[in-house]
């Protein structure tokens, strides 16, 4: 695991710690969710894609106690096997459920499907070859493609306090771009705050 996905998880867990000392947070009807979060795709091999971390920013809207859209804008910087680098950009929106529970429990399941968009970047690279005369130096320019993202998923929601809450989830994910589709899986971790009432 890399230097960030290490830190990632040590500020989970003494995150986790402290859920134990507050209070249990209902949930609210016509408030706003706003933060960060820190992912691991593991793609399916569909595009040759390496394990990649990324980062991203979340908000959602619950307008009823259980129901709730969630958007999303995550940047996923990563390379392909034995190519060059890439960077993926997500921008999501997803109808999300949470499953009823009781008043004061503090962890409770949710659901979700969504749709998005997705830029596929390419850096430019250049790499040494060898060929019958010798050695050649070969340069890619950069390149771009978009596509649509769907998504299918799950996780639990778990309050720290009355304004602060931490989503873990896991997510299908598929997506085609430069004519290559790919089925992945995404492990988020989601830290928000209340806004407003």
């Amino acid at each position: 695991m890399a230097a960030a996905g290490r830190r990632l998880a040590a500020v989970l867990l003494t995150a986790c710690g402290f859920v134990s000392l507050l209070p249990a947070a209902d949930l609210c009807e016509g408030c706003w969710e706003l933060g960060g979060r820190g992912s691991l795709l593991l793609p399916g091999g569909g595009s040759g894609l390496k394990t990649t971390e990324g980062i991203g920013a979340f908000a959602a809207f619950r307008f009823r106690p259980y129901w709730a859209i969630h958007f999303g804008l995550d940047r996923l910087p990563g390379s392909v096997e034995d190519g060059p680098d890439e960077t993926l950009t997500l921008l999501m929106v997803r109808g999300a459920y949470t499953f009823r529970s009781s008043r004061d429990q503090r962890t409770r399941p949710f659901g979700y499907f969504g749709a998005g968009l997705i830029q596929d970047q390419v850096r430019p690279q250049s790499r040494s070859v060898a060929t019958a005369v010798g050695r050649v130096t070969v340069r890619s320019g950069p390149d771009s493609d978009s596509g649509i993202v769907y998504t299918l998923g799950g996780g639990s929601l778990t309050s720290f306090g009355t304004r602060t809450w931490l989503r873990l989830e896991g997510q299908w994910i598929t997506w085609a771009t430069f004519g290559i589709g790919e089925n992945s899986f995404r492990i988020l971790a989601t830290l928000s705050f209340r806004v407003g009432r």
